[in-house]
């Protein structure tokens, strides 16, 4: 059957769909003279499980893992219901702090006594440190992903068709030591968007092939090929700055800055992500 079949059989979009192939979740047979995915009821099959575990808050991760054998479905769901259980006593507990809050009346930031409002004090900031943990690794998947990219190449675009009517004549197309060096057309702002494009076709498939054997290796990629897309995103917009007169520094200090905090998040999510491996061997054990 065609995927639009498949759509009208699970109610998934073609997205989710292509989605669940591209994590190596699913993999329908191709039609032999046309190349077109067809798809079997096994695969539906497949699809509207992957459905349900996702509802249940299984990361797709875990779910490629217990399609592979790697990972047994019983223990995965008893830690994940584990999980759940934690994470909704934190927001019953939370509930329970705003209705306290609530009934003391309004209250400024700087007269928020936060011991007040919490029982236990070492409890409630356990809590914070533990949701704060799992963000980390959530953060990691979503700006590792092509939904992300998406998004950094409209909004890419969409600076280009806003800000070129009122660009100068010429803007900075290259710099040196942070300094503008080399000026070109204001057309050349819609170079950016397309430069998002090239740097996806070129970098992906060589990062996949360099990185394919490590851990988390797709998602890494995925995540560099974001971040140098940001980061054009960056030099963009501060170009628009720029040739206005609202910035006379060098761009480079600001993409440092991008830099650092690009780093920074990929440390915390991959250090999450290993701890979260190692948890599952030890429940495997």
């Amino acid at each position: 059957m065609t995927i639009a079949e498949v759509e009208e059989r699970t109610g998934l979009t073609r997205s989710n769909i292509r989605f669940y192939e591209k994590e190596g979740l699913l993999k329908p047979s191709r039609e032999k003279s046309s190349g077109y995915r067809n798809y079997s009821e096994e695969d539906v099959d497949c699809i509207q499980k992957i459905a349900f575990l996702r509802t249940l808050g299984i990361s797709v991760e875990d779910i490629g893992k217990i399609i592979s054998g790697k990972l047994p479905l019983y223990q995965t769901v008893e830690r994940q219901s584990k999980k759940l259980k934690e994470n909704l006593k934190a927001a019953e507990a939370s509930a329970l702090a705003c209705e306290k809050l609530l009934k003391s009346g309004p209250v400024s930031f700087e007269e928020l006594d936060v011991e007040q409002y919490t029982t236990e004090t070492e409890d409630y900031w356990e809590r914070g440190r533990e949701l704060l943990r799992y963000d980390f690794a959530g953060l990691l998947h979503r700006l590792g992903s092509f939904k992300t990219w998406r998004i950094l190449f409209f909004l890419s675009l969409l600076v280009s068709i806003l800000v070129y009517p009122g660009l100068p004549a010429e803007i900075p197309i290259q710099w040196n030591q942070g300094a503008a060096v080399t000026m070109g057309i204001r057309e050349s702002i819609f170079v950016y968007p397309a430069v998002t494009i090239v740097w996806r076709m070129i970098l992906i498939p060589y990062l996949y092939v360099t990185l394919g054997n490590s851990l988390h290796g797709g998602l890494i990629a995925e995540y560099a090929v974001n971040g140098i897309c940001f980061a054009g995103l960056t030099v963009e917009i501060f170009t628009v700055f720029y040739s206005h007169g609202y910035i006379t520094i060098g761009v480079f200090p600001i993409l440092a800055v991008d830099a650092g905090v690009l780093l920074i998040l990929l440390a915390l999510g991959l250090k999450e992500l290993n701890q979260n491996i190692r948890q599952t061997s030890a429940y495997r054990e």
